[in-house]
């Protein structure tokens, strides 16, 4: 499954929050996001606006998602320049991406992922470096065959910090606020006979520059890449529905 975000539309809402908040990098050093995709539960405006995720519905789902990075067999991806753009405040930690509502995934529901993006010394920093985008990116293991693969990629979104730059801020921090709706397993969909399912997922997160469509296991020359794991629990009242 997929959950692809519309370029063109995402293009142009990101143009247009990097001119409203262009003036507010200079005191704050932060840049809040978000894909139009969001669940209408989440106030996107009012969290821009003031950096507070009100949802309306309450979420029941306390705790967070288990940092990598995820053990071998899973391929590890190398990145060869993980002072530049990184993901959250540390290039050596898992800190760089939010399961906002929680690490327990259940199916049909939103996973709401907020994303840090750290440039550090934008005063150092033209226009010029960034002809290209950051892509972020996030790969889920659905059929746990410990691998991330392409067709598992559930989010790839490109940003464009070159409006951002010069800047006299310590340093910018770019907050992205994404979702996705939450799939079946097809593993427990083909087990007839189980009514409820249960099982940890590995999830891979990563940024780049220049390069966006990157795989999971493969050679980056600036970014991060971080690992998680969250919990995944699937009941069905007629197991013999094949839910596709």
């Amino acid at each position: 499954m997929s959950a692809l975000f519309v370029c063109l539309i995402c293009l142009i809402l990101a143009s247009t929050i990097f001119a409203q908040e262009e003036i507010a990098i200079r005191t704050d050093n932060v840049v809040r996001l978000y894909s139009p995709n969001l669940p209408a539960d989440v106030n996107a405006a009012e969290w821009v606006r003031t950096g507070e995720l009100g949802l309306l519905a309450p979420v029941d789902n306390s705790g967070k998602a288990t940092p990598g990075p995820a053990p071998a067999p899973y391929p590890v991806a190398t990145i060869w320049e993980k002072g530049i753009e990184q993901l959250g405040v540390s290039s050596a930690t898992c800190d760089g991406i939010c399961f906002v509502n929680g690490p327990l995934w259940v199916p049909g529901k939103h996973a709401l992922i907020l994303w840090t993006i750290r440039i550090p010394n934008p005063g150092k920093r033209l226009q010029s470096e960034f002809p290209k985008d950051l892509t972020l990116q996030l790969w889920v293991d659905w059929n746990e065959n410990k691998a991330w693969e392409q067709r598992e990629r559930m989010i790839i979104q490109n940003i464009n910090v070159q409006n951002l730059l010069p800047s006299v801020a310590p340093f910018i921090e770019v907050q992205y606020l994404t979702s996705f709706v939450i799939p079946h397993l097809p593993q427990f969909v083909a087990s007839s006979g189980t009514a409820k399912y249960s099982t940890k997922l590995w999830i891979r997160g990563a940024l780049t520059y220049d390069d966006n469509d990157g795989a999971p296991m493969g050679d980056f020359l600036f970014g991060e890449c971080e690992d998680y794991k969250v919990e995944f629990q699937e009941n069905q009242s007629n197991p013999k529905i094949n839910k596709g």
